[in-house]
């Protein structure tokens, strides 16, 4: 039986314009279970880091994540190893503008990988734009008319909920594109 899961990632970070691994101060994950007769989506889990660096006034406005909620969080490090222990490098990583995530979870950049903002380019070229929360309502990916999944999705800009809106998001672009159609249109080079 066809089985694929797609593990769904986002991070927040401390806010400054060199912003590396060092300065995450939020992981998320949610995965998405895919078969020939089902999609199931699981709750999306999340982990604070703590930064090497302060968090900036830019960060905090962002994600609302301040230096007193992560100071007694582990370090980068330490949360990977949790998150690489649950995903098995078989499964496929997904992440809107993946570029991002691979750049603050070096450890997950040789994984195979899913952009949704590549594939929201692609697939709905009449959108007037791609960010992750326009594509949510762009393809009615959250069920308004449910409680319970706009909690999930809320509140913006922390990596739990920003993850549970990209795997919706992924799991409405699956019904345009395969996943395998997607990962290498992901590992394309960029049209001109």
């Amino acid at each position: 039986m066809f089985k694929r899961v797609a593990h769904v990632v986002d991070v927040e970070t401390a806010g400054y314009p060199d912003d590396g691994p060092d300065d995450v101060v939020e992981v998320g994950v949610t995965m998405v279970e895919f078969t020939e007769t089902s999609t199931s989506v699981s709750k999306p889990d999340s982990w604070l880091v703590r930064p090497v660096r302060p968090i900036t006034a830019l960060g905090k406005s962002i994600h609302h994540i301040v230096d007193g909620d992560v100071s007694g969080a582990p370090p980068l490090a330490a949360v990977m190893q949790k998150l690489v222990a649950i995903v098995p490098p078989a499964d496929v990583y997904v992440a809107h503008n993946y570029h991002t995530e691979q750049r603050f979870l070096p450890a997950l950049a040789e994984r195979e990988w899913i952009c949704t903002l590549k594939v929201a380019r692609h697939l709905c070229p009449e959108a007037k734009n791609h960010k992750n929360g326009f594509i949510r309502y762009f393809l009615g990916s959250i069920d308004e008319a449910s409680a319970h999944d706009r909690a999930l999705a809320h509140p913006p800009h922390r990596a739990g909920p920003d993850s549970y809106v990209t795997a919706r998001n992924l799991i409405k672009l699956a019904e345009r594109m395969s996943i395998d159609a997607m990962v290498d249109l992901t590992a394309s080079p960029p049209s001109v």
